[in-house]
């Protein structure tokens, strides 16, 4: 059964309000995505799609969390409107109004709109696997450390970059 949030989520999709990255991104060539060190977390196949283990610390959480509106233009953090409450979502200003262009869990990982080439490559780099449900999200992980920290705000800026696009 699908939870709310879930079908917030995919009906937000359907609507047009979240958009899923493609191949379109021009900034996607100039990214290179270092490879994650270590095994997969675990997670699970339902709704909510949540990583079980190898999880954030508190403070790498909070370092994210005080990044994205320095840096990322016109960005912002606050509830999500696509996923659980307890989960802060990542929002872009653009003209009168905003788009929420991703979310992270109270575990640190987040579901991004990425699909195609982009969800492949995050997928190969070892940053994330596909959302079981819906599919043109992808699960990006939870970073451990300062070292995860750095891609992390790389595969952020692409989600950030598409949202501006739009």
């Amino acid at each position: 059964m699908l939870l709310l949030a879930e079908l917030m989520l995919l009906t937000a999709i359907a609507s047009g309000d979240v958009v899923p990255v493609d191949d379109t991104l021009r900034a996607d060539t100039k990214v290179v995505l270092a490879p994650r060190v270590g095994t997969p977390p675990k997670s699970n196949d339902g709704v909510p799609h949540v990583q079980l283990d190898q999880l954030s610390p508190r403070a790498i959480i909070e370092e994210l969390l005080a990044w994205i509106p320095v840096g990322l233009p016109n960005a912002s953090t606050g509830r999500s409107h696509h996923s659980l409450p307890s989960s802060v979502g990542f929002h872009v200003r653009r003209g009168g109004g905003k788009t929420e262009f991703g979310h992270m869990h109270k575990e640190g990982h987040f579901h991004l709109p990425f699909a195609g080439r982009l969800q492949k490559r995050i997928v190969e780099a070892g940053w994330g696997i596909p959302h079981p449900v819906a599919r043109q999200f992808t699960m990006v992980f939870a970073p451990r450390d300062a070292t995860d920290l750095v891609e992390i705000k790389k595969i952020l800026r692409l989600a950030h970059a598409r949202a501006l696009q739009r």
